[in-house]
């Protein structure tokens, strides 16, 4: 009895070692296979249409201003103003009245001097992979400039989404330097 409680614990751990490589290497694939198509600062982004703005809160559970947030607005609009694109697509959620990220997102960067005849609002972004979708198949985009802060879910794995849409430039910036904290 030992002896069979001892192989299925054996069986246990190498499917679980085998499980952590798989994941390793999925991921290893996914920054090689996305690490040419990340510009790190609007300056050197490539031209594209249309910017996707990807929802976020705007402020935090504990008060403040969300710095992803304001990043994301910031770079936005810089992209806008150095024509790198000419329509920003603002996606995100609006589940309940009174909470709107796309109309949040419109009025603040208004408030940065975006035109507003140049943004498009999704009201139906309630995930990357939906954005992604809907950019494709109710607004027409084909090519995109992704905005969103650095890390690994949305800027490697959004230019991997098999959504149809060819982002082949993933603008990426700086984790904000305010620390976020509960």
């Amino acid at each position: 009895m030992q002896r069979v409680i001892k192989q299925v614990g054996l069986v246990i751990i190498a499917l679980l070692a085998v499980s952590v490589m798989v994941l390793i290497g999925l991921n290893l694939w996914v920054v090689m296979a996305t690490r040419d198509r990340i510009a790190a600062s609007p300056l050197t982004c490539e031209s594209r249409e249309v910017g996707i703005v990807f929802g976020t809160s705007h402020g935090l559970v504990g008060g403040g201003s969300n710095p992803h947030y304001q990043a994301r607005l910031d770079t936005a609009a810089q992209l806008y103003r150095l024509h790198r694109v000419s329509n920003l697509l603002l996606s995100g959620d609006n589940r309940t009245r009174y909470y709107n990220e796309p109309m949040t997102m419109w009025r603040d960067l208004r408030a940065r001097n975006v035109p507003q005849q140049f943004m498009t609002l999704d009201y139906a972004g309630f995930s990357t992979f939906d954005t992604l979708v809907r950019a494709q198949k109710v607004f027409g985009v084909r090519e995109a400039v992704l905005v969103t802060q650095r890390g690994i879910y949305h800027v490697r794995y959004s230019l991997r989404m098999p959504s149809g849409l060819k982002p082949l430039v993933a603008l990426r910036f700086p984790r904000a330097r305010h620390r976020i904290s509960d």
